[in-house]
């Protein structure tokens, strides 16, 4: 019988609307289309491409029957009339393409957890690098060892000792990055030089024998000797007034274990004198120098002198934070500089935004900078780490004391902790107007990281080997320069 297409009923048809118990040897209709068998074959030849359609065929017995069995089972169709095959095919298929449907769920569900945890293990590489804790595991692991075949730069070295020297060896010999190159000829590569390299109170350039205790005006003078431009002094003022250059941890190595974190404003200039004489912890004297001493010695040395002194205010703080002597260390520090003559030379600088702000309402012309912390749970609690403040009266802060926290802003100078140094804040200070310092950049790491990025100065306790990198720089940035533009006079 043709369907009303004008197709014939396909054997396959037929068989699947046969009842079990129907005999073998059924009249077949004659026609193309669907028929496997072809037209005028006999019954043998049509069940056999019906059961092959079925997947009966080419499967092995067992497998057969189990086939047969499933599909008389599922075939509501098998006491349909002979004419009703079609719809029992389409019953056939629809129950197929619901199997179908069910494994692309599958599917489906089985890439969404693969997904969740791809992310899991995201979430925790994101994690491990951020408390830089993936390198260690590597090497615990020895999973590195491949990966620094190819380059050794992806996961370090194989030792601290040899990054080291790999750090040392690009401070020493390394090329210039294009953002020092481009600082140093807008400087005009000339004096002051490009980039300030400022002495932390001690100079690196002599032996260890002969080497001075730092803060003292013997380091102060092997600073000088050696062309060092800048200084930094730190000043502390003590119970009866005096300003020495002295920092807590310095005298703290002269002080009984359970008295290390007494503070200079807790002594008169007598008691740390005698202190710091020697004998105590078998330590050689310090001789302990006062802060008019340091700047007149830095800005009337016989070489010139330096282009800049900065002070270091050493506030002294109570155990709840609060500032103690601000007031009277700034006025005592002004009156120094005045009896200096400092000029537009020197520059006062704190850790305390407070003092920072009463020295510029003390003093106008005096220069003054505010200090950057890196990301501290103190710094983020007190505003430390904002590059540019003094905008406004920070939030929980008032006017106490006719205190005018607007001066803060009108620092001339940012002194930024060298590890939150990026090109973004850098150039967010100078769209302000103002300089940045970096410190205290002591290794070959931060000093590289200061030089490539040609920040204004930089302290460090290693000034001599910062100033042979910084000069080694500058050579090869006159000597890129003049073989692009020979008309460059720089």
């Amino acid at each position: 019988m043709a369907s009303r297409r004008g197709h014939a009923l396909s054997p396959a048809g037929a068989y699947l609307a046969r009842p079990p118990s129907a005999p073998q040897h059924t009249t077949h209709t004659a026609g193309g289309g669907d028929n496997a068998g072809g037209q005028g074959q006999g019954t043998g030849t049509w069940v056999q491409g019906a059961l092959a359609w079925t997947g009966v065929v080419g499967a092995s017995p067992a497998k057969a029957n189990k086939a047969r069995q499933r599909k008389d089972s599922d075939d509501v169709s098998g006491t349909l009339p002979l004419h009703h095959g079609s719809a029992a095919r389409n019953d056939r298929g629809i129950f197929a393409w619901r199997k179908r449907r069910g494994g692309a769920s599958s599917r489906v569900r089985t890439i969404l957890i693969l997904g969740a945890f791809a992310a899991a293990a995201l979430n925790v590489y994101l994690v491990l690098r951020g408390l830089g804790a993936i390198e260690p595991i590597l090497r615990a692991v020895g999973w590195d060892k491949g990966a620094r075949t190819g380059d050794a730069d992806i996961l370090g070295d194989d030792t601290p000792k040899q990054a080291e020297r790999k750090a040392e060896d690009r401070l020493d010999k390394g090329e210039p990055s294009d953002a020092f190159c481009t600082g140093a000829r807008l400087r005009g590569w000339g004096a002051p030089p490009a980039l300030l390299v400022c002495a932390h109170g001690t100079f690196d350039n002599v032996t260890l024998e002969e080497r001075a205790q730092p803060n003292t005006l013997l380091a102060f003078q092997q600073a000088l000797d050696a062309g060092v431009s800048c200084v930094e002094v730190d000043a502390a003022r003590t119970i009866d007034g005096e300003l020495l250059v002295l920092h807590r941890r310095e005298l703290g190595r002269y002080l009984p274990a359970d008295e290390m974190r007494r503070q200079v404003c807790e002594f008169t200039k007598r008691e740390i004198m005698d202190l710091t004489r020697g004998g105590a912890h078998n330590l050689p004297p310090l001789n302990v120098a006062t802060v008019y001493d340091a700047l007149h010695l830095s800005l009337s040395h016989r070489l010139g002198g330096v282009s800049r002194a900065i002070v270091d205010l050493k506030v002294c703080e109570g155990d709840n934070g609060i500032e103690l002597d601000a007031r009277e260390l700034v006025r005592d520090v002004v009156l120094t500089l005045r009896r200096v003559g400092c000029g537009s030379r020197c520059l006062v600088w704190a850790k305390s935004d407070e003092a920072v702000a009463r020295t510029k309402s003390v003093d106008d012309l005096t220069q003054t900078g505010y200090v950057v912390m890196n990301h501290t749970a103190s710094s983020l609690s007190t505003g430390h780490d904002v590059t540019i403040r003094g905008m406004a009266v920070p939030e929980g802060h008032t006017n106490q004391r006719g205190l005018d926290w607007t001066q803060l802003g009108r620092s001339e100078v940012v002194a930024m902790y060298y590890g939150t140094l990026d090109a973004a804040r850098l150039a967010e200070v100078h769209r302000h107007g103002k300089e940045l310092y970096a410190w205290v950049a002591n290794d070959a790491p931060s000093m590289t990281h200061c030089l490539d990025h040609f920040v204004d100065g930089v302290v460090t306790n290693h000034p001599a080997r910062l100033m042979a990198a910084r000069d080694i720089r500058l050579a090869a940035c006159r000597a890129r320069y003049r073989a692009n533009t020979p008309d460059d006079g720089g």
